[in-house]
């Protein structure tokens, strides 16, 4: 068995590898869902995506509970799209549901 040492190296390679790919980050959640490292980092060039990551494991339950309520009482309609397209959040889990959004009905999600 590796060293747990050697164990995080491969990991924060293998998701720098391949964190600036489209849906790259699958590496470095894999290496953590599988615990094939004590830890996992994940590197994101795009700002709005890591809103998306640090809402979902910071350290702030509520919000990680009000992104998923948020997500599961959106109605997707043309006019719910725009209006939360055209505002700018304050908040980071505001920026991370923007940015589902955005990325579910812009790009073919």
């Amino acid at each position: 068995m590796a060293n747990p040492r050697e164990q995080e190296l491969d990991c924060v390679l293998a998701s720098n590898a391949f964190g600036f790919c489209p849906g790259g980050a699958i590496a470095g959640l894999t290496v953590a869902a599988e615990a094939l490292a004590p830890r996992a980092f994940l590197s994101e060039i795009d700002d709005d995506v890591a809103a998306v990551w640090k809402t979902i494991f910071g350290k702030r339950n509520a919000d990680v509970e009000w992104l998923c309520e948020r997500m599961r009482t959106f109605v997707v309609d043309a006019k719910a799209v725009d209006d939360v397209l055209r505002i700018k959040p304050r908040t980071m889990r505001g920026r991370a549901f923007k940015t589902i959004v955005r990325n579910r009905m812009s790009r073919g999600g």
